[in-house]
């Protein structure tokens, strides 16, 4: 099951970095090799890493073992992460909007912005692990992904708009941020799919060793 878990985490880098690629081309201002710099050797290593730990709980399911407390708190914290990045992201955007890059790019809205990541990061952690039982184990990783496309779907809804506002502005950096954003919130909605993907891969395994058992 591990192999297939390795798998769905390597597609997913690839659909990744293929949907990626053609945004980060067109859509960036500034010089295109920075874009593919912080995309490919920044933002893409964490989704992916964070695409593995949240495998953790099915793999563990898949393989008829018990998930122990640890394994849901490392998922549970990975996805809280990822929650707390999109609705941070998701109030950078509208602030920016809002009052601009030179009021919304502040010291002090950068530390407010932090706190509330924190913040978010250590609600989000709590609420997740909440729905973890050791009885149905599933319902974690459900819960979880659940949140994650509706937080994606949320960011992306939010920075399109920030975007274009952001280059019809002719702002120095908020349209690079907002179309990282856009990445950010595609890839985790992708990444949502990522454990039903596993389970598919896991059925048919266990479907040719049914057929191949005597």
């Amino acid at each position: 099951m591990k192999r297939w878990a390795l798998v769905t985490v390597f597609l997913y880098a690839i659909v990744i970095s293929i949907l990626a690629a053609p945004l980060l081309w067109l859509f960036w201002d500034g010089s295109s090799s920075e874009a593919f710099e912080v995309f490919f050797l920044f933002l893409l290593p964490v989704l992916v890493a964070i695409q593995a730990i949240l495998l953790l709980v099915p793999v563990a399911v898949a393989r008829r073992r018990p998930v122990k407390k640890r394994t849901a708190a490392t998922s549970a914290t990975a996805g809280a992460f990822l929650m707390a990045v999109l609705l941070s992201c998701s109030v950078l955007f509208v602030l920016n909007m809002l009052l601009g890059e030179d009021t919304a790019g502040g010291d002090a809205f950068g530390w407010i912005l932090l706190g509330l990541l924190a913040s978010l990061w250590l609600f989000w952690g709590v609420f997740f692990f909440r729905s973890f039982t050791a009885d149905d184990p599933e319902s974690l990783t459900d819960n979880i992904m659940r949140w994650l496309l509706r937080g994606s779907i949320l960011e992306i809804l939010i920075a399109i708009p920030a975007h274009i506002l952001a280059r019809h502005r002719n702002e120095c950096c908020a349209p690079g941020l907002t179309i990282l954003g856009l990445i950010t919130g595609i890839a985790v909605s992708v990444m949502a799919f990522g454990p039903g993907l596993f389970f598919l891969f896991a059925a048919r395994v266990k479907e040719k060793r049914v057929a191949g058992a005597p």
